[in-house]
């Protein structure tokens, strides 16, 4: 827990020197550990690949906890790149209203898939069975931000 430690310079959270050589799961521990205002600001000095993986890596209410209080346009990128299982999990820990507003900005084509996946976990009462997703979704969630990042390049 040593490398794990929290340090604070100025009022200020700073990373860890060897956070760029983690795996998803100890940046998702990580992430964890941190209070909740401390975790945005974590979140968002991370390279946004590592901070995508932390991210898919932590249990439903800490990602639900994160990406509540993300920015519109990092929790945009965040549930664009979440699998549906993952998703789903994840807004199912949130109070009913914050979910709605949330809900709002899935992906049109997403937002049926995600909406059947909440009802049948709720109805099976299990918000929480998804947790860590699979490796391969990590890699899948960033193969389409690399995909995404090719995207925006302006045609010559």
């Amino acid at each position: 827990m040593e490398r794990n430690a929290l340090v604070y310079r100025r009022g200020r959270l700073q990373l860890p020197r060897d956070i760029v050589g983690w795996t998803p799961d100890e940046v998702g521990r990580w992430l964890s550990l941190l209070p909740p205002a401390d975790r945005v600001q974590a979140f968002r000095a991370l390279p946004f690949a590592q901070g995508v993986a932390g991210f898919l890596a932590m249990e439903p209410q800490d990602r639900a906890g994160l990406l509540s209080r993300l920015n519109r346009n990092n929790r945009n990128r965040l549930m664009g790149l979440a699998g549906t299982d993952v998703l789903a999990a994840t807004l199912l820990q949130l109070r009913p209203e914050a979910r709605t507003l949330l809900l709002e900005d899935v992906p049109p084509s997403r937002r049926a898939a995600v909406d059947q996946r909440m009802d049948t976990l709720a109805s099976q009462g299990q918000a929480d069975a998804v947790t860590t997703p699979p490796r391969s979704s990590w890699r899948t969630a960033l193969a389409r931000l690399a995909g995404g990042a090719r995207r925006r390049k302006p045609a010559a």
